[in-house]
């Protein structure tokens, strides 16, 4: 009885699957840990033919269907054995009879025992009918991997993208989708043709189509056959714009750090008319790739303007889980224009970039190009009250209420609150004083001392101050001079006289030299004194000849003189009386 009951069993889960699996129109996960541990939120989107999901219709947008209660998002590597995470049921987000298509998304948590990696994928039996490769079995999934960053100091995030379950392109045509993608830690995004276990049985199932690994571009011509369907399996992989760490792992801009996959169908109808001809959007839509600010638990709107020679029937959305909007609207002021209006409320786990895009198709049923916007849903931060003081950054852990501060440099503490004292390892020498600044100190040296650390003795010999090839001795804040002989004074700036006091007697000059001196004759002055000489030599002859000539005058006898009458008068003596004979004495 029991055998029997598991055979029943297993026959209702195969037929569950090969149903689930027959009407299977892609879809993408993404992922990024919470802050807490090793707890990490899943976001999803899965596409389905219409009415065979979990149960999305145009009545249920923004409400969650539940009608895949026994279908699991699986860890199928890296958790002991195959373990089951959530369910596929999700929050209605866009749903068409006519195309034939619903879509939602959802989020679920899971923490898990440690790092990883784990890999993280929806699976099942076999795509919709395609018109090109064949339609076996599907794999939707990712790899986490939880070790910190060393760039951002946080754990990684996978890039996050977005697509409709299924695109409607002109046959006939050059066709191009770009397939938006971001990433919440600024890595650099390049995309990639899915391969093996990633796409399974729709690898390359895309005729003739080139993808630009950059843009995440897909580019081909729709002339395979006139409305066929082809699946597109394609992952997108982030990579550090810079060498980093994560954990032990060495990451370099060439490594990848995580993958996410993204599958949809894209469909060829015959439409008439050019291909250029077709709805477009118009301002004041955001432009393609902008970012704009959402905040959790606040209202959002966002708006897409069309414009278009025909009518346009419908414009689809392809939204985050929540978000509602208005069927098209005729824009007053612009006769064939149709605009529709998004509204959201996020919540808590929404925070991070979500992507919303838009698709115009007019009553030819020509689809315009998909404008797709980021919004990036910011939380009631625990830092909105700048807790972080000095300058210092709050950043909130993950999408708790938790914070951390980065402080600038210079302070420490929780808040950043301490300014960190850099004397206090006494940095200035030679008892210089240690002024505390932000991050710095400033010493102010004592005399004589220069420096960061005050630990240059200043050289005030540098400027040589001495003179005279005197010899400079330095010492802390002044400096002496050792003179050499025959100088002095206080830079050897004095020639010592050695002439001081007059070495030399008065007939010669004292020429002054260094260290010593030397006496020049003054000739003039020996002239001078031997004239004097000369002329006292002559004095004295003169004074002997005249007193010899006194003494030989005083010797004769003058008494013949009275005989002379007067002596004033004419002579009138006889001659006899010179005739007289005088005594002759020697003298």
């Amino acid at each position: 009885m029991e055998t029997k009951g598991l055979l029943l069993y297993v026959s209702l889960k195969v037929m569950l699957l090969v149903l689930e699996a027959s009407h299977f129109r892609g879809g993408t996960i993404s992922w990024k840990p919470t802050g807490n541990g090793h707890e990490v939120r899943f976001s999803f989107k899965l596409g389905w033919t219409y009415g065979n999901g979990p149960g999305c219709t145009p009545s249920h947008v923004g409400q969650l269907v539940t009608g895949m209660s026994t279908s699991y998002w699986q860890c199928t590597s890296g958790c002991n054995g195959t373990v089951n995470l959530a369910n596929v049921n999700y929050i209605c987000t866009g749903a068409s009879r006519v195309d034939n298509w619903e879509q939602g998304e959802n989020t679920f948590t899971y923490t898990f025992p440690g790092n990883g990696p784990y890999t993280v994928e929806f699976t099942g039996g076999a795509w919709v009918t395609l018109d090109f490769g064949s339609a076996g079995s599907w794999s939707v999934g990712t790899v986490v991997y939880l070790a910190n960053r060393s760039d951002t100091h946080q754990l990684n995030r996978s890039p996050v993208t977005t697509g409709k379950p299924m695109y409607s392109v002109q046959y006939g045509c050059q066709v191009s989708i770009r397939i938006p993608v971001v990433d919440d830690d600024g890595d650099a995004v390049r995309c990639r043709w899915s391969v093996g276990s990633e796409c399974v049985s729709i690898c390359n199932a895309l005729p003739s189509a080139h993808l630009d690994s950059n843009t995440c571009t897909i580019s081909f011509p729709a002339n395979h056959t006139i409305s066929g369907i082809y699946a597109v399996a394609v992952s997108m992989e982030d990579f550090p714009k810079s060498t980093i760490n994560i954990g032990s792992k060495i990451y370099t801009p060439s490594n990848k750090l995580s993958t996410v996959s993204l599958q949809f169908l894209v469909t060829t109808p015959s439409v008439s008319g050019n291909c250029n001809d077709k709805p477009r959007f118009i301002s004041p839509t955001p432009a393609q790739g902008a970012t704009t600010q959402a905040y959790i638990l606040r209202n959002f709107q966002l708006s897409f303007y069309v414009t278009d020679t025909r009518r346009i029937t419908k414009i689809d959305i392809t939204s985050p889980a929540g978000m509602t909007y208005t069927s098209p609207q005729t824009v007053p002021s612009t006769p064939g224009s149709v605009f529709v209006t998004t509204t959201w409320i996020p919540q808590q786990n929404q925070v991070g970039i979500h992507i919303v895009c838009a698709l115009a198709e007019d009553s030819l049923g020509k689809t315009s190009e998909s404008r797709c916007i980021n919004v990036n849903v910011n939380d009631v931060s625990p830092c909105l009250s700048q807790p972080c003081q000095n300058n210092g950054t709050c950043v909130p852990s993950g999408m708790t209420q938790n914070y951390s501060c980065h402080c600038v440099p210079g302070f420490t503490g929780f808040h950043c609150q301490t300014d960190i004292n850099e004397c206090q390892s006494f940095p200035c020498q030679h008892g210089g004083s240690c002024l505390n600044l932000i991050n710095s100190f400033q010493c102010q040296c004592m005399p004589g001392y220069t420096g960061i650390h005050c630990e240059i003795d200043i050289d005030e010999c540098a400027s040589n101050p001495c003179q005279n090839q005197a010899t400079c001795n330095d010492f802390v804040n002044y400096f002496n001079c050792s003179c050499r002989a025959g100088f002095t004074g206080g830079l050897c700036e004095i020639d010592i006289n050695e002439c001081y006091p007059d070495p030399c007697n008065f007939l010669f000059q004292c020429e002054d030299l260094i260290n010593e001196y030397h006496c020049d004759l003054i000739e003039w002055k020996v002239a001078l004194i031997i004239g004097i000489l000369l002329i006292i030599i002559l004095m004295i002859i003169f004074f002997v000849i005249f007193l010899w000539k006194r003494n030989k005058y005083n010797d004769v006898d003058h008494n013949w003189l009275k005989d002379f009458i007067d002596i004033q008068q004419a002579d009138v003596q006889p001659k006899a009386l010179f005739q007289r004979e005088v005594p002759y004495k020697k003298f």
